[in-house]
């Protein structure tokens, strides 16, 4: 992803680079310089040890000084020219009062497809989630001030907090709308962290039983049938959390 970015951004002072580095030997600085990987707009966030996912995104959203920022993992390549072509768009925007949805390509090391909408309104994130059943990732862009909001809102003990618990807290503050840029490829690496999700979750119950349980009363979609999934869900992970408190599993 990051070599990604460097060499694929445009000389542009539009936009801003945030690389934050969790507690990586060697340090991510290091490594870009020893590569010859140099771009003006790059802040470097560096955390001595390993915060976790979330906790570094916190940290390095504080770094974030422009308008609106747009979250990209180690598996997220950006699509250079479609990034012009959507700073163009922003530019003529008025105001950042909106949940900006984008296209994103997703390869899996057997297969691949497009995630691509056309411009239209919601009325949140979660909304176009839920009710309409996409269940891979999308592509966010958000006010820049919202998004530091809703990461200082999270707790901080455990290292796995689901990003979506982000988007909740947003959708319930803003509308989404989508647009037809295709920005970024998302690569699914078979020994990456999607294969070992499930257990990451499983290991930290309480995150995701505070996030299930704002889920499920959250007046941002409307699919009962997702409500009573999600009820499942909260039994099981408060199954799991006894099971942790108790016999530290």
């Amino acid at each position: 992803m990051v070599v990604s970015l460097i060499k694929s951004m445009p000389n542009d002072d539009r936009y801003q680079i945030i690389l934050c580095d969790d507690g990586s030997s060697p340090t991510l600085e290091s490594f870009c310089s020893k590569n010859n990987f140099s771009c003006t707009n790059i802040v470097y966030v560096r955390n001595s040890t390993n915060v976790g996912r979330i906790n570094a995104l916190k940290i390095g959203m504080k770094k974030a000084s422009g308008k609106v920022s747009m979250i990209m993992d180690s598996d997220d390549f950006i699509h250079s020219s479609n990034l012009v072509e959507f700073l163009n768009y922003l530019e003529t925007l008025n105001s950042y009062n909106k949940a900006l949805i984008l296209g994103q390509k997703i390869d899996y090391h057997t297969h691949s497809f497009k995630i691509e909408f056309k411009e239209n309104k919601y009325p949140s994130v979660i909304q176009l989630r839920i009710d309409l059943a996409i269940k891979q990732d999308l592509r966010e862009v958000v006010p820049t001030d919202l998004l530091q909001e809703a990461f200082q809102s999270l707790d901080n003990t455990d290292k796995r907090i689901p990003t979506a618990i982000l988007w909740l807290y947003i959708s319930n503050k803003i509308d989404a709308i989508s647009f037809p840029f295709l920005i970024t490829t998302k690569r699914y690496l078979e020994d990456g962290l999607t294969k070992n999700i499930t257990s990451i979750k499983r290991k930290n119950p309480g995150s995701m039983l505070n996030y299930y349980w704002k889920l499920l009363f959250s007046p941002c979609y409307k699919s009962w049938k997702y409500r009573m999934q999600i009820a499942v869900k909260i039994m099981l992970y408060s199954s799991l959390l006894v099971l942790k408190k108790v016999f530290n599993y």
